[in-house]
């Protein structure tokens, strides 16, 4: 259903009110016309095979972090760490 909402969004920028719900804001950028965003990729990964380590890695992690105890994690933490993720709520994961 959000595939529709994002559609007659794209169409109707403007529009406030859908289905009897008022919807949030767009988000939006200050591109000149003929500057186009990137196409998201699912992956930046230059290697495959860097796939099943970070599967493994994230697994772990939040396997712990949805435990009683997260004392384990302080080993993920490193003042030089170079990776970082952020993920919606699950309160807005459907949106």
């Amino acid at each position: 259903m959000s595939t529709i909402y994002s559609e007659v969004r794209r169409k109707f920028p403007k529009l406030v009110k859908l289905d009897g719900e008022t919807l949030e804001p767009q988000i939006t950028f200050d591109l000149a016309e003929q500057e186009r965003l990137l196409e998201t990729k699912a992956s930046y990964l230059c290697d495959v095979a860097g796939a099943e380590v970070v599967r493994q890695f994230l697994d772990q992690y939040f396997r712990i972090f949805d435990s009683d105890n997260r004392q384990a994690l302080l080993d993920a933490y490193h003042e030089k760490a170079m990776l970082s993720i952020s993920m919606p709520s699950a309160s807005q994961a459907g949106r």
